[in-house]
């Protein structure tokens, strides 16, 4: 994974905490530690004078410089390659900016354990690294740099069932050597498609299916694990998913939780209530965190669209009524739902335009007071298209967005064999490709991208 780790460094004495794992983390790696410090900028000042530029330092310059020195000094009984670099600027960007040039695989920083409203945000600092890091971030929380020694004997990587969050199973595996790899899948009430309210939704039939599939997908997965050399342990639970998380990792006693993220931040994060987030904001143990932006980078830049396939997308039946539809949709925040027939084959996909679009005709026809009534008796099936659009798991990125583009779609089915296997949305489309041309490639040593 890494021949070059930065240790993001802030002069605290938390921030120095990560330094035993850094450490343990170079020696597992076969690693040399680049310890990085940004003087955040004063207002220095520039000028010529008879031809000779000249720059004015700001004095937290020299202190940076300083204190890295005395942390390299420290780590020199450990016997590794440890390196220093200080810079003035804004502080994610620096850092940002040094393991690029360094050509670094890894960071590592510790995150501050606050109370009260400031534990609604992770940090600026973490919270830039995180959404633009194009290489995995691992973060050590307040409470895991108190309370665990640095050591890497069991991992766990949770995992919704899509392709993004088992891209973390390549990360694990790398660091996990021969160490077991616990698979965790939490079912919550978002997977389930059963319009009924979440305190009935316990003893719903739709759950228990729900729990069954996450069984046997997380099996799955763990037969892969296996046939690769690396011992696999599976665990299931219903509930939130970040609170699954935590209780999973104290139940199965790991050191480290592997995980991926979409990287979204600011207001965005916090409509989309990312599960990653929460884990490492309220978290007692590392998390290596692998964004959506690093596995872009990580990928080839001609890779097919299965990285970023949805795997869970809502489901309805044709014959389900428009109502019925609309509040399935409502309740999983979907602004589109693939469509199936009574033998679950593909017939389509409902947007929220076409049930717009339904709604405008409606009005046009009849008073305001009757479209309900009308919404529960007319199936979804006279709102799709005749022709049916779907995509293969190997079609190329440009050549999704130009269907999508095309057909003016948000979203389009993806299938093999005449098996759904998720969707493709057109954002994430647009994301992939304006990732994947700012990154440099780079060869996959686990084959490539994991297949859908």
């Amino acid at each position: 994974m890494a021949n070059k780790i930065v240790v993001a460094l802030d002069g605290s004495r938390l921030g120095e905490s990560v330094l035993p794992w850094a450490v343990c983390l170079a020696r597992e790696l076969q690693a040399s530690l680049l310890l990085v410090r940004v003087a955040a900028s004063r207002g220095g000042t520039e000028y010529w004078a008879a031809g000779i530029h000249h720059r004015h330092t700001p004095p937290g310059w020299q202190d940076a410089e300083t204190y890295l020195e005395r942390m390299k000094r420290g780590l020199e009984p450990e016997g590794l390659d440890v390196h220093t670099r200080a810079r003035e600027g804004w502080v994610a960007e620096s850092i940002l900016e040094i393991a690029d040039e360094e050509r670094a695989s890894l960071i590592v920083l510790a995150t501050h354990g606050r109370r009260g409203i400031a534990r609604f945000f992770l940090g600026s600092v973490a919270e830039g690294l995180v959404h633009d890091a194009r290489i995995p971030l691992f973060i050590v929380p307040a409470d895991a740099a108190r309370r665990h020694a640095p050591r890497l004997r069991r991992l766990l990587v949770p995992l919704d069932g899509s392709a993004l969050s088992e891209r973390a199973l390549e990360y694990a595996a790398d660091l996990a050597g021969r160490r077991p790899i616990v698979v965790l899948r939490a079912v919550s009430p978002d997977d389930v498609e059963a319009d009924i309210p979440n305190t009935l939704l316990v003893e719903h039939e739709e759950y228990r299916r729900a729990e069954q599939s996450a069984r046997d997908y997380v099996a799955g997965i763990a037969k892969r694990l296996e046939a690769q050399g690396h011992p696999a342990e599976v665990t299931t639970a219903r509930g939130r998913p970040a609170q699954e998380i935590a209780i999973a990792a104290h139940a199965a006693d790991v050191d480290l939780i592997v995980m991926t993220t979409h990287g979204r931040t600011g207001a965005e994060r916090l409509r989309l209530g990312s599960v990653a987030d929460e884990v490492v904001r309220h978290g007692e143990m590392p998390v290596l965190l692998v964004s959506g932006r690093a596995l872009a980078a990580h990928s080839a830049s001609g890779a097919g669209i299965a990285a970023i396939v949805r795997r869970n997308p809502l489901v309805l039946n044709i014959a389900d009524s428009i109502a019925v539809s609309l509040r399935k949709m409502a309740s999983r925040r979907m602004a589109d739902a693939v469509v199936v027939d009574g033998e679950g084959r593909l017939a389509g996909m409902l947007s929220q335009h076409k049930l717009a679009a339904w709604a405008q005709r409606s009005l046009s026809r009849e008073a305001y007071a009757e479209l309900p009534a009308r919404a529960e008796e007319e199936a979804i099936s006279g709102l799709l298209p005749n022709d049916i659009i779907s995509l293969e798991p190997y079609t190329s990125l440009p050549d999704a967005l130009r269907l999508l583009a095309d057909q003016h779609l948000d979203a389009i089915p993806v299938v093999r064999e005449e098996e759904l296997i998720g969707v493709v949305t057109l954002q994430d489309v647009l994301a992939a490709l304006t990732i994947t041309a700012e990154a440099s490639p780079v060869r996959d040593d686990a084959g490539g991208p994991v297949p859908a």
